[in-house]
């Protein structure tokens, strides 16, 4: 298959009227491909060097969407420079980062590397010989002090793949963004198998992109998404911040369901939905798609002040990433509710499981909210270090941004929501760019509430206060209940499980909790009970065939030794949450 600049068909559509090609841009990438199995890509940078002795190229040490350091510079390998003229050009390396190129006299300066492409999520870069999905984030240079040029990009593929992207054609084949942050702000998908279907929602071009088997769910597909659309363009009062949506989705036949924003567009990495299931089956995709779609407004547009501007150098320390993701993950189920996604049983499920889950973790009475979302740069999102400290923002700050509405419903007898602050707070704001702070939070929910929110903050977001659920849910015209549920490892004994070859290992302990006083530690290895061994799967229906009212004697394995521990004290109760509406009084939620 012969190698050539690709020149798009009408299956891709751009953003606006393709723009006429440029002659000479003052900054252009080439990106190529050949050789999938060895997963590098070309990529080349000319620039003018606008009279400057040295041109310093950068590449992001992290990304915008996951706020902890990559090093993205590892994948880096075979840098060079030359001139106009094809001479040799010294190159500096002056950090993990960064090149400097010596470019006295030079007009125009080419810097060139590869970049090795082997990892499939939203917000990483693929080359194989099925596809090619670049974010710019991860793989293309800037240059310091230039990073305001309009640049042109161009892709060097097979004859006959698609192109799916949020950037903007040129007659040539080639694409132009504003600037360097929209070049890395929107993905592409390269392959021959790209499936496509375009909706309009209130005349937004909204378009997905597949790639993966889809066995004909696609419109059906289609039209959800569009649901999600109309509900969410409703939220924001008709505050669009696009001119046309990309949904750029794969479909892939293991665990996944990550997604990344961008502004005119999302990445999905979504399974398994290998062949695209029973169009009742899309919980997991709408969930994701309703998450990333939402944060075109919370995260694209509406910004801590902490991360005005993006610096891609370093750690930007911020304390909201409760806002940003909590609230966002709070609004991915409400709007699917609200949408017919959802059912409002549903909903209520999920509000009353992350109650039950904040509940359980012991990290959420050391660890804050606000140090949790600074934390971020530290954790790197992982499970290293004390799992009993760390606090999930998402998870957390959806049931903040719960308990803030129902709070903001009560004070104003239902006239006014946490919608009500999101708006205020983006039309406050945007519009400066600077982003918004602490300060412009509190005087958001005041305003809109008329009441302060300092001691709701100073409790449950800066401090380690549990909500006082039943009492907030009450007040709302809501019932929390208790129904009995069977024993799980982690509500009987306070450990949690994984599978490690042909073992289940003790992967945490809880502080405080029967195994932690019986002596189990992390790493033994649970081999069950004297004639009675765990069996190879669903173990804790093992557990729950045991009488939880005695003490319950466990052989484990430590260090290659048997040993056998005795716990007096196992918990044998358990129970979920509910929360349904008390229809003997008024309900302020809707």
């Amino acid at each position: 298959m012969s190698k050539l600049l690709f020149s798009l068909t009408t299956l891709v559509m751009m953003i606006s009227t393709p723009l006429p090609a440029r002659t000479s841009p003052e900054i252009s990438y080439t990106v190529g491909f050949s050789e999938p199995n060895s997963h590098l890509i070309r990529i080349s940078v000319t620039v003018s060097s606008h009279g400057r002795k040295e041109l310093t190229f950068r590449l992001p040490a992290w990304r915008p969407g996951r706020y902890a350091i990559q090093n993205y510079s590892r994948l880096v390998q075979e840098v060079k420079a030359v001139s106009e003229n094809g001479n040799s050009l010294p190159v500096r390396r002056e950090s993990k980062d960064a090149w400097v190129v010596s470019v006295p006299g030079m007009e125009q300066v080419t810097f060139s590397y590869r970049f090795f492409a082997n990892i499939l999520d939203a917000g990483s870069t693929l080359y194989t010989q099925d596809e090619i999905y670049i974010n710019g984030s991860n793989c293309l240079v800037w240059v310091e002090g230039l990073q305001a040029l309009s640049p042109v990009i161009s892709f060097e593929f097979p004859d006959g793949w698609k192109t799916a992207t949020g950037l903007k054609r040129n007659q040539n084949g080639s694409f132009t963004a504003r600037d360097y942050e929209e070049l890395i702000d929107c993905p592409v998908i390269i392959s021959p198998d790209l499936v496509h279907e375009e909706i309009k929602v209130r005349e937004i071009p909204i378009h997905l992109w597949v790639q993966g088997k889809t066995n004909g769910n696609l419109s059906r597909l289609a039209k959800d998404i569009g649901k999600i659309a109309e509900a969410q363009f409703g939220f924001w009062d008709g505050i669009v911040p696009f001119s046309e949506f990309h949904f750029l989705i794969h479909l892939v036949d293991y665990r996944s369901g990550h997604g990344v924003e961008h502004r005119n567009s999302t990445s999905l990495v979504i399974g398994p939905l290998t062949d695209m299931p029973d169009p009742n089956d899309f919980s997991l995709l709408l969930g994701t798609a309703s998450h990333e779609f939402f944060h075109a407004w919370n995260v694209k547009k509406l910004i801590p002040a902490d991360l005005v501007p993006y610096d891609l150098t370093k750690e930007q320390y911020t304390t909201f990433l409760w806002f940003s993701e909590g609230f966002t993950s709070y609004y991915d189920n409400y709007l699917n509710f609200k949408a017919g996604l959802m059912t409002e049983e549903g909903f209520f499920r999920e509000m009353a499981t992350q109650l039950k889950s904040q509940e359980q973790n012991p990290g959420r009475k050391i660890t804050s909210l606000s140090e949790a979302s600074f934390d971020s740069w530290l954790t790197g999102y992982s499970t290293d270090g004390n799992r009993n400290k760390s606090v999930n923002f998402y998870g957390a700050g959806e049931l903040t941004a719960f308990f803030a509405d129902l709070k903001i419903r009560t004070e104003t007898g239902g006239k006014k929501s946490l919608r009500d602050v999101m708006l205020l707070l983006y039309r406050e704001t945007v519009p400066s760019g600077k982003g918004f702070t602490r300060q412009d939070l509190l005087q958001a929910f005041k305003t809109v509430s008329g009441v302060s929110f300092e001691d709701f903050f100073s409790r449950y977001i800066d401090g380690t206060e549990p909500f006082p659920a039943g009492d907030i849910l009450e007040a709302a015209g809501l019932t929390l209940t208790k129904e009995l549920a069977p024993p799980t490892f982690r509500t009987a004994l306070g450990i949690d499980l994984r599978r490690v070859n042909s073992a289940w290992v003790i992967d945490n302990v809880l502080p405080g909790s029967p195994g932690f006083k019986a002596g189990l530690d992390f790493g033994d290895i649970l081999i069950g009970s004297e004639n009675n061994p765990v069996p190879d799967s669903k173990p804790e229906d093992w557990l729950q065939k045991l009488d939880l009212t005695k003490p319950l004697q466990l052989d484990i394995k430590r260090k290659g030794q048997t040993k056998h521990l005795s716990v007096p004290d196992v918990n044998p109760d358990n129970f979920t949450y509910k929360i349904t509406k008390n229809w003997f009084k008024a309900a302020v939620f809707n």
